[in-house]
């Protein structure tokens, strides 16, 4: 990130929904170059204002390009790297937000943070929100699928509890008058098949998932890597399975102990809550600490708070049948050379690597 410039909410061109894309704002990525795609070169990506129009430029040694949309710039770039004999898939979570660093949260808190924020109409605020905006009408999961990406919001966090709550009761109430009430789940190979937790707050179905976590998960060994977690029962879509335990650390240790832990040569388990504090799962971990990661995931983390404390919860993805392996993508950043990590997920979008 090199600056942010400044927004522009009139006219309303230079924002939607979901993103903010100020004039001005320039960032910069290592990518595969146009010129030989077996070698990496640095892009430069920045908005401009055009007389009111939003001009979105890619610039490297190599390569210009401006468009109207940051669709089409990403878009140009491709076809350009496509060419010049680059046949690399791109996975979908890579796009032209993600390439200019729009959609990073930290990017996206700090504009929504900047004065002329508030004046960008119909914008969707994830972070802070404004005085007089109604903010979103239900609960969101993390951005990126993983917890451990995001800045944590202890007041945010405790107002989407909140939110969960409510609903959950307006639902119960309904529910008490409905004569036909619904079954409650499937057994799946003689295991217990809880009721369904989905309409539960984030408390209830905290204390609900771990009364029968060993009904539902299982530890065995796996084709992807070592050991894996394995469901025993059918788990339905946005289901809490498990929480991830461990040891209460603060930040500043993390470097530390991965350190140690390659010096004694021990696989390190450790997941970030927040700016100040992680959970090192590697000594003192639960079940948790074997979800193997893949490129596609059944699985997400969420941070929720129950009982006073923060958790991180791993719920399903999608519907997840018996015996199943549960995966989660491990969201690691970019990497080059040695630094790369090689996934075996098996997965028909592998990208080869977890990195």
């Amino acid at each position: 990130m090199h600056q942010f410039g400044q927004i522009e909410a009139y006219p309303s061109k230079f924002y939607n929904t979901n993103y903010i894309f100020p004039a001005g704002f320039i960032s910069s990525r290592v990518f595969w170059s146009t010129e030989n795609p077996q070698t990496t070169t640095r892009y430069f990506f920045s908005v401009a204002n055009d007389e009111g129009i939003p001009r979105f430029h890619i610039r490297s040694s190599h390569f210009h390009c401006i468009e109207n949309t940051i669709e089409a710039a990403w878009n140009a770039l491709l076809t350009k790297l496509r060419q010049s004999g680059w046949k690399r898939l791109v996975p979908s979570s890579i796009n032209g937000y993600s390439m200019f660093g729009l959609s990073l949260g930290p990017v996206m808190r700090h504009l929504e943070l900047m004065p002329d924020a508030t004046d960008c109409k119909g914008y969707d605020f994830r972070y802070i929100i404004p005085k007089g905006h109604t903010g979103p009408k239900k609960p969101r999961m993390n951005l990126t699928g993983c917890a451990r990406t995001e800045p944590y919001n202890r007041e945010r966090m405790r107002q989407l509890t909140d939110v969960s709550f409510a609903m959950s009761s307006a639902k119960a109430a309904s529910s008490s008058s409905n004569p036909n009430p619904k079954p409650l789940a499937k057994k799946s190979r003689g295991a217990f098949a809880p009721p369904p937790m989905n309409d539960m707050a984030s408390a209830m179905q905290y204390r609900q998932a771990k009364k029968i976590e060993n009904d539902t998960i299982d530890v065995r060994h796996s084709k992807i890597h070592g050991w894996g977690l394995f469901a025993k029962r059918d788990i339905a879509k946005g289901e809490m399975i498990i929480e991830y335990m461990g040891q209460l650390i603060r930040t500043e240790l993390c470097d530390a102990r991965e350190a140690y832990y390659d010096r004694v040569n021990l696989g390190s388990y450790m997941f970030r809550i927040d700016d100040k504090f992680a959970v090192d799962a590697t000594k003192m971990g639960g079940k948790a600490r074997f979800v193997n990661h893949s490129c596609e995931p059944n699985c997400f983390s969420r941070i929720i708070s129950a009982e006073g404390v923060s958790h991180i919860m791993i719920y399903a993805a999608c519907d997840v049948t018996a015996t199943n392996e549960l995966v989660y993508d491990y969201k690691f950043p970019y990497e080059e050379g040695d630094l790369k990590v090689e996934c075996r997920c098996g997965a028909r979008t592998c990208t080869g690597f977890m990195n």
